[in-house]
């Protein structure tokens, strides 16, 4: 069948799509236009978002079975409201994925640790992983993401 969305060869990012879209997303715009609108509804606040990295190295033989469950988690938490941007990477070994989350609070990411999506990611990845995440989180200044755009 077809694909709902884009994990392509060596240091590609996947984004998800949403069915009515078969283009691939302008994502870079369409972040700063986001970004842009809710630090002017949040005129006059320091605004900073929760980044949330997990670094994953895969078992060769469970690649499959990962990849599923990623685009399933992928999707899940791009449609979170509290979730501002989600993208995952494969790094060149094709066994090495790192996700990237922007959250708006760090309670918004604890409860999202809770929910199904999350769980049944967490599940797959005990048995797919062949060493344990690396998880770092930093909070990020809203305004940093809009440097730099075209």
């Amino acid at each position: 069948g077809g694909t709902d969305g884009v994990l392509q060869g060596e240091g590609q990012t996947w984004c998800p799509r949403t069915p009515a879209s078969r283009s691939p997303p302008r994502r870079c715009q369409t972040l700063w236009f986001d970004l842009q609108q809710r630090l002017s509804d949040e005129e006059g606040t320091n605004m900073h978002l929760q980044l949330v990295r997990q670094e994953m190295a895969v078992c060769p033989e469970q690649l499959s079975e990962f990849v599923d469950s990623l685009r399933q988690y992928l999707r899940g938490t791009a449609g979170a409201g509290s979730c501002f941007h989600i993208a995952a990477v494969r790094l060149a070994d094709g066994f090495t994925f790192v996700v990237y989350e922007f959250w708006e609070t760090e309670e918004e990411w604890r409860r999202h640790l809770q929910s199904p999506v999350c769980k049944a990611f967490r599940h797959v990845k005990v048995d797919t992983l062949s060493q344990p995440e690396a998880l770092s989180r930093i909070l990020v200044p809203a305004a940093w993401c809009t440097v730099g755009r075209d």
